[in-house]
């Protein structure tokens, strides 16, 4: 971003272009070889069988850390890849409709079961959008086809009934 003069109405000195503030935040996180973390996802992927699931812990940890990238959507990969994550929501959802006191409020809040599917749509969503639709939106981008309808917008010489066909 190119600073420019100071524009008060005085004159100024063309070196005196104002200043830039700048905030920089430094966050060092040690991460260590995957062998350390074979106990943690060995008790996380035990989760959905933990009888109440409440007491495993994937639910302790989702209540513990309410930033959701924290904990949530790592845990949410961890049991989608090993085909667990099914029977743990089941176990959540089920523990969170018995704890509803109002029927109108289910699954409203930042609960720990909306967090764990929000994530899981998420995951899942995102490669089945490219599978599916990216191949078609590379097409319409690459064909340069003028596709407006709307005839406030339509540029001079545009046809609606063409641009419908190439919808």
């Amino acid at each position: 971003y190119l600073l420019q003069p100071k524009g008060n109405g005085s004159k100024s000195k063309s070196d005196d272009l104002g200043s830039l503030r700048l905030k920089l935040t430094y966050i060092e996180d040690t991460v260590l070889p995957s062998a350390f973390y074979t106990p943690l996802c060995n008790l996380l992927l035990k989760s959905p069988d933990v009888k109440p699931i409440s007491a495993s812990a994937a639910h302790i940890l989702g209540d513990i850390c309410r930033e959701r990238y924290e904990a949530v959507l790592p845990t949410v990969r961890l049991l989608l890849h090993h085909n667990r994550f099914v029977p743990f929501i089941s176990a959540v959802a089920a523990l969170e409709l018995e704890n509803t006191q109002e029927a109108n409020t289910i699954f409203r809040g930042n609960s720990l079961a909306t967090r764990c599917i929000d994530d899981m749509m998420k995951i899942v969503g995102k490669n089945y959008l490219a599978v599916t639709l990216k191949p078609v939106i590379d097409e319409i981008c690459e064909s340069n086809k003028t596709c407006e309808i709307d005839p406030v917008k339509l540029k001079e010489g545009d046809n609606v009934v063409v641009n419908k066909v190439n919808t």
